[in-house]
């Protein structure tokens, strides 16, 4: 019997070997902190209504953490082969053990615990994400290529003290990235895949003796887009094409959900070496299923319900860092867009700016303080928000984007909704402490 096992335990430590010779590469982000509510309780974190993102400093109510493994399988004659995966967690800031259960109730039953119904049940908020798993191939066409298929963080765009990703066509899906096209920069084409909401509800109807959903629409995306055009010395141009094509089941079809394509339209123009730092300025246009995602989410296919065809969205950004001196540098970011919704109503708009600046004490320590404000108009809801935020951070490194960082700070936030924070109340103060990294 051990005999036969000689020959697998053989090709096990051999397997094993021959992995430790092109080394696993472990890399993620995490946050997670303590807040309190200076009237009492967890902390407070403040967002816009109808806005689809908040200034994240000293205002953030959750742990987020994303870990990454990436294997090199293969490596000869200029083709290499890489494996990535991703999972990702997130849960509130309450107690030390935190699963995947619900809110609970005071019997105990779904997950509740003690003599509290709890809406947001501290024991079982936490959530977890399939978020890659891809292979990468390098050099197969005989050029600096990257042929891809799987799940994927698709070449996103974001502004980080948002957490605003402006650009993001992420999922499933297969393509050729940076193919070279000389001094003119480098194309990359993806197909994409998700499923969207169709607006109809989750009734089931009757197809071939089956049933299937009418809520549930397969989108493709088809996403063309040529980087790295130079402009002039330190400048560049990005443009970009996402083509939207519902794919409907029969079933679906009879029951006319929309099947409208749509089109959403980026150009992204960045300076480097701009007052130290660099800028970048995006003009996005959006009609039909897409326009909506320029004004209440991140800009991707998203929702796609009713009929949507005389929808049109645009939105402007700019955003960037500054370093006035070597001891002082900002980060700042502008964001403006406005959705034509046709016969459905009055247009929805919202307004965001924001800065980020920070003073460096030495190489490690610095003060940084962040103020945001944001005007929304969306879907009926109204609201004008204004928060700042005054922290005291260590970082390993003096940069604006070292990590990782430990930062103590207080948070002011204020609205113009009467009842924001509780009833009668139109502002909070928050203070706490808190980790970020990325690695």
């Amino acid at each position: 019997m051990k005999a036969k096992w000689l020959p697998i335990s053989a090709a096990v430590i051999m397997a094993l070997g021959s992995a430790s010779a092109s080394a696993v590469e472990f890399h993620g982000y995490m946050r997670s902190g303590i807040g309190i509510n200076t009237d009492g309780g967890n902390q407070i974190c403040a967002q816009a209504a109808g806005a689809p993102t908040k200034y994240r400093l000293g205002n953030e109510c959750e742990s987020y953490l994303e870990l990454g493994l990436n294997q090199e399988a293969y490596n000869k004659g200029g083709k290499k082969f890489v494996v990535n995966t991703m999972l990702a967690a997130k849960a509130g800031n309450g107690n030390d053990w935190q699963d995947t259960r619900g809110p609970g109730n005071a019997d105990g039953t779904n997950g509740g615990h003690g003599d509290q119904i709890y809406d947001n049940n501290p024991w079982g908020n936490a959530a977890f994400a399939f978020r890659q798993a891809n292979v990468e191939a390098t050099g197969l066409f005989g050029g600096n290529e990257i042929t891809w298929a799987g799940k994927k963080y698709y070449q996103r765009h974001d502004i980080h003290w948002m957490d605003f990703y402006y650009w993001n066509t992420s999922g499933y899906g297969a393509g050729v990235e940076q193919i070279s096209v000389g001094k003119a920069g480098a194309v990359s084409v993806a197909l994409l895949r998700e499923v969207t909401d169709s607006g109809f509800g989750d009734f089931n109807i009757n197809n071939n003796g089956g049933t299937e959903s009418t809520k549930n629409v397969s989108v493709n995306n088809i996403d063309v887009r040529w980087a790295q055009i130079p402009l002039w010395t330190d400048g560049s141009l990005e443009l970009g094409v996402n083509y939207f094509m519902p794919s409907l089941t029969d079933g679906q079809d009879d029951n006319n959900v929309n099947s409208d394509k749509a089109m959403m339209l980026t150009a992204e123009m960045t300076q480097g070496n701009f007052f130290g730092g660099f800028n970048k300025f995006i003009v996005q246009y959006a009609d039909n299923g897409a326009a909506g995602q320029l004004i209440s989410n991140h800009a991707g296919s998203g929702f796609w319900g009713g009929d949507q065809s005389e929808r049109k969205s645009y939105r402007v950004i700019d955003w960037g860092t500054v370093a006035f001196t070597d001891k002082v540098e900002m980060g700042y970011s502008t964001v403006y867009a406005k959705m034509d919704r046709g016969n459905e109503g009055d247009d929805n708009t919202w307004f965001s700016i924001g800065v980020r600046p920070m003073y460096k004490w030495d190489q490690i320590m610095k003060t940084v303080a962040e103020v945001g404000y944001d005007d929304t108009d969306v879907w009926g809801t109204k609201e004008k928000l204004q928060k700042y935020t005054l922290a005291q951070a260590w970082s390993a490194g003096s940069n604006i984007w070292a990590r990782p960082e430990i930062r103590a700070y207080v948070t002011y936030a204020k609205s113009d909704n009467d009842n924001k924070f509780g009833t009668g109340k139109n502002d909070n103060t928050s203070v706490g402490v808190q980790a970020e990294a990325w690695w």
